[in-house]
């Protein structure tokens, strides 16, 4: 008896710390408006930068994550992040590429696909890229980039989502799996949760020759760069069945599956 208290305490100890690995899995999809400024055809940039820094000289932030597939339980290789943003200027004004802009367009920094770019998950789902803290304007008092995510070469439907800060106080009403914090290094990372099916991205990843990344943190192979844990870390699913399998063996060490 002596033996068995302290196993089956650590059998309840393993089931508790499996309670929100579990609810974590349940990551669940933010989709969001597309609004009315997207056009398609942004380009793919050099440093996997979005919007470069204007005037102001703005503090560049790198922002890094991994998209994910409907249950979060996979990733979706290859994926491609068309991503446009307002940029951000000391005098408070900030701009759009503008698709079908007319008259002056010097304005507009990088022609009409100014602070707007893509880039390309690597073959683990993770992805990196450069920008600016966008610009807030009265029509959408809300800091945010916009994102449509698309399977690898860009086929079928996108995802369409935007990416927000909880530093900022008018995204306190968005769910906490759109919003993201920036460090004190300047870094902030997010997983993207799509409607995409594991078995629609592994078709797509295996008949799609991925395009050249334009994100620091992949190789021209498509492979993983990203320094730190995040790259290799394994999948919440793969420590949950891990920690469900220790589970059990220590249940039947002691004859007691009955307590579970």
């Amino acid at each position: 008896m002596a033996g068995t208290l302290p196993r089956q305490a650590a059998v309840m100890c393993v089931l508790l710390c499996m309670a929100p690995l579990c609810i974590a899995q349940q990551c669940g999809i933010h989709s969001d408006q597309e609004g009315p400024l997207y056009f398609s055809g942004a380009p793919f940039r050099e440093g996997g930068v979005v919007c470069a820094p204007g005037p102001s000289s703005d503090v560049v932030i790198t922002i890094s994550g991994t998209v994910r597939t409907e249950d979060c339980a996979d990733v979706v290789p290859f994926a491609v992040l068309d991503l446009w943003q307002a940029s951000s200027e000391a005098d408070g004004t900030f701009y759009y590429g503008c698709g079908s802009c007319t008259g002056d367009n010097s304005k507009w920094a990088d022609g009409p696909y100014y602070c707007r770019s893509k880039v390309t998950a690597d073959k683990d789902g993770a992805f990196v890229f450069k920008t600016v803290m966008p610009g807030r304007y009265s029509s959408r008092p809300v800091v945010h980039i916009h994102a449509k995510v698309f399977l690898a070469g860009e086929t079928g439907s996108a995802h369409t989502t935007q990416l927000y800060f909880t530093d900022d106080a008018a995204s306190d009403s968005i769910p906490d799996k759109a919003r993201m914090t920036v460090a004190a290094d300047n870094t902030a990372t997010i997983d993207i949760a799509t409607p995409f099916a594991a078995s629609d991205a592994a078709a797509a990843a295996a008949s799609a020759t991925p395009a050249a990344t334009s994100a620091p943190g992949t190789n021209s192979g498509g492979e993983s760069v990203v320094s730190g844990a995040r790259a290799g870390a394994p999948s919440l699913l793969v420590v949950t069945t891990a920690l469900a399998l220790l589970v059990v063996a220590l249940a039947r060490s002691e004859g007691a599956l009955g307590i579970l």
